[in-house]
């Protein structure tokens, strides 16, 4: 059991150093249109992502390099779902805490539910206006 344990660390921490290097990899401008997208999980939509300024010619160059995948309706998701850590960890982080604003704000103006732009604006290091969201939601119980 001991083994199967450590060895699934040692897997995990070899997925976690190939999809940092896959992230870091991409353009800039490639990686920062898949972080948007990572960041926005179900909400990818293309005006979502218009919303949080994510220029469209970015989420082609981020498609072509096979991070995301276009889907029906005009929604964007990773190819693969474990990229979603490693490429907002591969941005700077004055650059990630931005594109976090951007996304949280973009999720406030798209009408999101009350519990997604809660858990976007705690990820953007905005906790009060995660708090001033929560309280709005409990009100209208």
């Amino acid at each position: 059991m001991l083994f199967r344990s450590v060895d699934r660390v040692e897997v995990l921490g070899r997925a976690h150093e190939v999809a940092a290097r896959r992230a870091l990899a991409l353009r800039h401008d490639a990686r920062t249109a898949a972080a948007a997208v990572a960041a926005l999980g179900p909400h990818a939509t293309g005006e979502a992502l218009a919303l949080a300024e994510v220029a469209r010619d970015h989420l082609e160059g981020a498609r072509e390099a096979g991070a995301i995948t276009a889907t029906a309706g005009d929604r964007w998701q990773l190819t693969q779902g474990s990229m979603a850590t490693a490429l907002l960890d591969a941005l700077a982080p004055s650059a990630r805490i931005e594109l976090l604003r951007r996304v949280a704000a973009a999720l406030d103006r798209s009408g999101a539910p009350a519990t997604a732009r809660c858990e976007a604006w705690t990820r953007a290091g905005d906790v009060s206006r995660a708090l001033v969201l929560l309280q709005i939601g409990r009100a209208h119980v």
